[in-house]
């Protein structure tokens, strides 16, 4: 048995090396925050799906062929190399959220005492299966070898509460509707959080909060926002065209088209491209927050620390 998992883990390390150099080819990103892309550069493929690391101290995001078949690698890698190795997200949610969340857990702890942390150290899985704590594994770390509890560990990254939202990135805090800033006279602003349903909205001078079908999330490299949860807030008429698959946005004089799984669209009957094409999650569409500002002519701010995103109307 030592020896078959000393040649799985073998395979595993040449298995990623020879992925890596093959078939990845790396590109340098800067958008909503800064990645290293590695792109699949391989034999054509039907569907890609992204996996975002955190590998030291940098954000890694490798798309994968048939995840199903490389789900366990991610776990027994983890195990090996935590904290310098840890997943964040698979196409776009916590990895706590994918499908492959048990394949991943079962084989933490493949490599056994010898290769795996959590199998030396089993009080750590606690913290590694909950995904408010994803991507903070060098903070765990540092605190654990400190001879810190997982409670004492819980209580100071999440600055004494555990009971905060769950989500991912630098930061799991977001400011209530009121600590954001006094919106304007008049103003309309949408204050989202990524992979959270929960945002707030600015209306006759006031914040409120407001609840989303489906959550914001990272996708390929960008940024996916509700298409009707976001627009309606600004009096835009959305309408879903099934037959055509199509959502047609009607705000002021400007008339959008959007057509699910196309990066086409038509704006006043003019074409224009999206990143990434328009997807649908618990029933609803998430389109590019790129092509929100850019096209339909939104101003948009990512804040990197709360990892919110502020949509405003504007100015004439």
């Amino acid at each position: 048995m030592k020896i078959k998992r000393m040649w799985k883990k073998g395979l595993l390390i040449l298995t990623v090396a020879a992925l890596a150099l093959t078939l990845f080819a790396t590109v340098g990103w800067t958008g909503d925050e800064d990645v290293e892309y590695m792109r699949w550069n391989g034999p054509p493929v039907d569907s890609l799906t992204p996996v975002k690391y955190r590998m030291g101290s940098k954000i890694v995001i490798m798309e994968f062929p048939d995840i199903e078949k490389y789900a366990w690698n991610l776990g027994a890698g983890m195990g090996e190399r935590y904290p310098s190795l840890e997943v964040v997200e698979i196409d776009g949610v916590p990895w706590q959220d994918s499908p492959y969340a048990e394949v991943i857990k079962e084989n933490l702890t493949y490599y056994g005492e010898t290769g795996s942390y959590f199998a030396r150290h089993p009080e750590l899985m606690e913290i590694v299966l909950d995904k408010r704590f994803n991507g903070k594994g060098a903070e765990v770390w540092k605190l654990f070898s400190q001879g810190k509890s997982v409670a004492e560990i819980k209580q100071i990254l999440l600055g004494g509460s555990e009971k905060k939202q769950p989500g991912t990135g630098p930061s799991n805090e977001k400011p209530s509707p009121e600590e954001l800033p006094p919106p304007e006279p008049g103003e309309i602003s949408v204050v989202l959080y990524l992979n959270q349903k929960d945002y707030s909205v600015a209306r006759e001078g006031t914040w409120h909060r407001a609840s989303l079908d489906a959550a914001p999330v990272f996708s390929n490299g960008r940024t996916l926002v509700p298409l009707r949860g976001v627009m309606e807030q600004f009096g835009a008429d959305v309408k879903w065209l099934p037959e055509s698959k199509q959502i047609k946005v009607q705000l002021g004089d400007r008339e959008v088209v959007l057509t699910l799984g196309s990066t086409e669209a038509l704006i006043n009957g003019q074409a224009a491209k999206l990143d990434v094409p328009a997807k649908v999650v618990n029933g609803r569409t998430l389109i590019p927050l790129r092509f929100v500002s850019e096209q339909i002519g939104m101003d948009v701010v990512w804040e990197a620390k709360t990892q919110s995103i502020t949509i405003k109307q504007k100015q004439k």
